[in-house]
């Protein structure tokens, strides 16, 4: 089976493009069907970053039951050709699935209005049916309902045989024909428990991307109104130029606050989960915008469930209705104040276990992965 998103390499010295979050969430979808037997082949049309050379087609097997196939790409430094490098990463991948899919073949998809044409394309000359995993509406994300991005963005939603919702909210939004779905909130993985030194209830920690006045930053402010025997720890990953404006706003905020900030730089893998282990509570300031909310679901909530982290994050209707709503503390928004006042007030005795629920939600993905793609269903050839 083939599954389309951009994905890492191994020893990356061609620096190619793909989101870690994307990445973490695809691996463990991949894992769960590899559970039900099927091989998976991920087709990565990935660029690079590289400031110079071409970099061929590539091949990387990643075990016995998952290979992953990088397209070929070039750098490309300046606006117009950056845009002949993703032109060329879009006609890469319709040749690609037109040669290599077989007639009705599933394909499953990470969704992305990149992947839309060439998926319409080769489903009308090869009838492949399509899996699509919508973790996020871009259209929902950044406001938009119209033009030629929503259109598309809506057309390969409609087309789409079947689905995984990263929430309820957007299998309401995008299933309107009530095609067979699964939900998966993140990775429904129990971290190994691993040795560590474990801080204090008053270190909290932020583990996400820094994106420029975003989740990051707000996590930052809540150190404005903590006492001086907090701090708040931030991990993470973004481009340069924001890391740049984060390490920044992190020295002004030092210089007004009792309670000091830490930026610890990329932890992944291992290191990712023995640094998550040594904290109870998690940080996830959301945006209490309600449209923006219901377009996606938070992945750093899972990652702190999995790492047995107690997640602090904005009210939010997605987290209500999931399956995790019982193990939040939930704030009313996502003021900084509002946060630290709610921080100040948890009662120790209240928190629960999560790691056990984890396990519960892990069995109860598989059952759906199967039944999605079980024959009467959906061909898994």
């Amino acid at each position: 089976m083939k599954y389309i998103c951009e994905h890492s390499i191994p020893n990356d010295t061609e620096k190619r493009v793909y989101t870690l979050s994307a990445n973490d969430k695809l691996d463990y979808l991949v894992s769960v069907i590899n559970e039900c037997g099927i091989s998976v082949e991920i087709i990565s049309a990935s660029r690079t970053k590289a400031k110079n050379g071409f970099f061929r087609k590539r091949s990387d097997r990643i075990n016995d039951m998952c290979t992953v196939v990088s397209g070929p790409t070039f750098a490309a430094n300046h606006g117009l050709t950056r845009v002949f490098q993703k032109v060329f990463s879009i006609i890469w991948l319709s040749f690609y699935l037109i040669a290599n899919c077989k007639q009705g073949e599933t394909v499953f998809v990470y969704h992305s209005v990149l992947y839309a044409l060439p998926l319409l394309l080769v489903k009308r000359i090869k009838g492949i049916k399509i899996v699509n995993e919508v973790e996020e509406l871009f259209f929902g994300l950044q406001g938009i309902k119209n033009g030629w991005r929503y259109r598309l963005e809506k057309k390969i939603i409609d087309e789409s045989d079947a689905y995984i919702f990263a929430s309820k909210q957007l299998e309401q939004q995008c299933n309107i024909n009530n095609k067979k779905y699964a939900i998966a909130n993140g990775s429904y993985v129990a971290a190994p428990r691993y040795d560590v030194d474990k801080f204090n209830n008053k270190h909290l920690v932020y583990a996400g991307l820094i994106e420029n006045g975003k989740v990051a930053f707000k996590s930052a402010d809540i150190a404005r109104y903590l006492p001086e025997d907090y701090t708040v720890h931030i991990i993470g990953y973004g481009n340069e130029n924001d890391i740049n404006e984060f390490k920044k706003y992190i020295a002004s905020v030092n210089v007004e606050s009792k309670c000091k900030v830490q930026f610890d730089g990329t932890k992944r893998g291992e290191d990712y989960g023995r640094y998550l282990q040594m904290f109870q509570f998690g940080l996830c300031p959301l945006s209490s915008n309600s449209e923006y909310q219901t377009s996606c679901f938070p992945s750093k909530v899972t990652s702190y469930i999995s790492n047995g982290l107690t997640v602090i994050t904005t009210k939010n209707e997605v987290l209500l209705s999931s399956a995790y709503k019982d193990i939040i503390v939930f704030v009313e928004d996502n003021n900084p104040k509002n946060f630290a006042k709610t921080i100040l007030q948890i009662d120790l005795n209240e928190i629960k276990d999560s790691r056990k629920l984890i396990v519960e939600l892990n069995h109860e993905l598989l059952a759906e992965i199967k039944s999605l793609l079980d024959d009467n269903c959906i061909s898994t050839q």
